[in-house]
């Protein structure tokens, strides 16, 4: 008992300090012999090994309150936003400490409880619209103590894919390194057309693309995959999105969300940078919260 009660007093100081810190700065505070996990993104020099359930949301601090409050409801949560926001920014130090798991033991994750089994499940959709780069997972820290009480806790871990690209891909990549986003874009999408030959039967994997010697053949989702992942790797905000057996993407360009739908842009640009398009969204709840997750605010 009275360790246990240490154990929760050194969590509460722990809680009380890296507070403080994040009205400072945003990013991860460098601990030293840290063992308990109080959701603030911080990283130990020592593996946690201890973290309470008890109901709480824990998180560096409520980000939120930053985003379009129409995109929360009962089952689209605050906490949920805050505990995949802050793996989202803070991933550039999550992912060097990550063991073959995905799950770095060093650092603190924020997390939420979902209303049921069934939102969770739902919420995976979003991590997957919004990027091609990097892939997002619901877990639950292994050292966790009364989880049973609580089956739709959860923390979002992060990795990095690890596609080999060819010279071409490459070299497209670089050479967007000077342009203007819009250019990026435009670049991008007359790339992706040497690298993929339409055929609504098929589905190939972005590796593939960015690797075959020959272009490949692919339906709608395998451009909009293809041409998610060269915008990320160029710093452009891009989700995809479906809706009417058709999949497109949209980026964030000059202030605002706009379609570009790489499949029908072959020849000409009228498929890119469209404010409205033809085709009904399958969840416009979903690509909302997709976007606040990428650019705060920006669904306002």
């Amino acid at each position: 008992m009275k360790k246990l009660i240490a154990i929760l007093t050194l969590a509460l100081l722990l809680t009380s300090t890296l507070t403080a810190y994040a009205a400072e700065t945003d990013e991860p505070k460098q601990t030293t012999g840290q063992t308990v996990a109080d959701g603030t993104g911080s990283i130990s020099d020592t593996a946690l090994t201890y973290k309470l359930i008890d109901g709480r949301e824990l998180s560096r601090k409520d980000y939120s309150q930053d985003a379009n409050p129409a995109i929360f409801n009962d089952r689209w949560t605050r906490g949920m936003y805050n505990a995949l926001y802050q793996t989202h920014i803070d991933r550039a130090f999550i992912i060097p400490g990550n063991g073959e798991n995905r799950f770095n033991p060093y650092y603190s994750y924020a997390n939420a409880v979902a209303k049921d089994y069934e939102s969770r499940n739902t919420f995976m959709s979003v991590m997957a619209d919004m990027s091609k780069a990097y892939y997002y997972f619901f877990d639950a820290e292994p050292y966790t103590k009364g989880y049973y009480n609580y089956p739709d806790y959860f923390i979002v871990t992060v990795g990095a894919t690890a596609y080999k690209l060819d010279k071409a891909t490459l070299d497209t990549l670089d050479a967007a390194k000077d342009l203007t986003d819009r250019d990026k874009i435009i670049l991008f999408n007359r790339f992706i057309h040497t690298k993929i030959t339409y055929d609504r039967k098929s589905a190939a994997g972005i590796e593939k693309v960015f690797t075959a010697a020959e272009p490949v053949k692919g339906a709608c989702a395998t451009y909009a995959y293809a041409f998610q992942y060269l915008c990320e790797q160029a710093g452009i905000p891009c989700v995809s999105v479906s809706g009417d057996n058709h999949s497109w993407t949209m980026v964030y360009l000059d202030g605002k969300w706009l379609n570009c739908d790489p499949t029908n842009s072959k020849k000409t640009n009228d498929g890119l940078f469209l404010e409205t398009v033809r085709f009904n969204l399958k969840d416009p709840q979903r690509l909302a919260f997709a976007q606040e997750i990428l650019v705060p605010g920006s669904t306002k």
